[in-house]
């Protein structure tokens, strides 16, 4: 069974007050299994994805392609990200290193991953998946994987 993580977002304690508030095992569980079909989905449409954990390998170095991070804690739930392969090359890393704010290549990367997170949004639901972006404290957004379709898109008449 799948619980909407974003109940878990709205009425968990604040950060503050209880860093280390987690979902249960089984809420977590349930997370992990819409990832994987989420996974699927995109890799039967020829998305390359992958399903992390959120202590695993996210960011700088992941595998390229979609990420499906599962979070037992803030954000909570599943959430879809892009990883370009650009991301894991040596001029890139000197660009984050040097913190040049201002370089196009990392304006380029930022709006590209903006792109192919949205397609990729775009390629679940309509292949009957619940999805949402929810704002991320101001500065960006969370892309979220709600909840499966209740009939695969292959058994739609």
């Amino acid at each position: 069974m799948t619980v909407d993580a974003r109940q878990f977002y709205w009425t968990a304690p604040p950060f503050e007050e209880q860093p280390l508030f987690r979902a249960a095992d089984d809420v977590v569980a349930g997370w992990m299994e819409l990832a994987n079909h989420a996974q699927s989905e995109l890799e039967g449409f020829g998305i390359p994805a992958t399903v992390l954990v959120a202590d695993d390998r996210v960011g700088l170095g992941a595998d390229p392609g979609a990420q499906l991070i599962v979070c037992n804690a803030r954000p909570f739930g599943v959430i879809l990200t892009w990883e370009p392969s650009i991301r894991g090359t040596e001029e890139f890393r000197n660009i984050v290193l040097n913190r040049s704010t201002t370089s196009p290549l990392l304006r380029y990367v930022a709006e590209g991953r903006n792109l192919m997170t949205e397609a990729c949004m775009a390629v679940l639901s309509a292949a009957g998946f619940s999805t949402a972006r929810d704002h991320f404290e101001g500065t960006g957004y969370d892309y979220r994987v709600l909840f499966a379709p209740q009939i695969p898109i292959i058994e739609r008449e």
